[in-house]
């Protein structure tokens, strides 16, 4: 695999998490700690995504919002909150990797890169993680 094809990747990664971190912002706004942590999170994504592609030598790419979907609401959240921190994972593995190709081809540009985003990354998957199981406490019931 080419570096440029990991970075593409991980750039449009990186924009799908920012919209699907917006959208939990946006749909779940009546909590205000998911809609402003939320929203504070998908700017560092769309940070990474842009950082991610200008190293690639191309554009962001676009993101296709899903169709919404009638739940509860406390189902539709838990939901939500699942799928950005799946996304967050695996992102985190992409960085753990970028983060060995930028120290083996000795690449101190690409090094700064994954050392700013890397760690933000890590408290996104942090945050959506103890946000979720608070949550759950708090939605599901016997």
């Amino acid at each position: 695999m080419r570096v440029s094809r990991l970075l593409r990747e991980m750039a449009a990664a990186e924009a799908d998490l920012a919209g699907r971190l917006a959208r939990l912002a946006d749909e779940h706004s009546a909590d205000r700690d998911v809609s402003l942590v939320a929203r504070d999170l998908a700017i560092w994504s769309q940070d990474h995504a842009a950082g991610l592609a200008e190293r690639a030598g191309s554009r962001v790419p676009d993101t296709v919002d899903p169709p919404p979907v009638a739940d509860d609401p406390g189902a539709t959240l838990l939901r939500d909150l699942r799928e950005a921190y799946l996304a967050a994972c695996g992102l985190a593995t992409d960085w753990d990797v970028l983060g060995q190709v930028a120290a083996a081809r000795r690449d101190d540009e690409l090094a700064g890169l994954v050392g700013l985003c890397a760690p933000r990354n890590q408290r996104q998957v942090t945050w959506l993680r103890a946000k979720r199981k608070e949550s759950a406490a708090q939605i599901v019931r016997r």
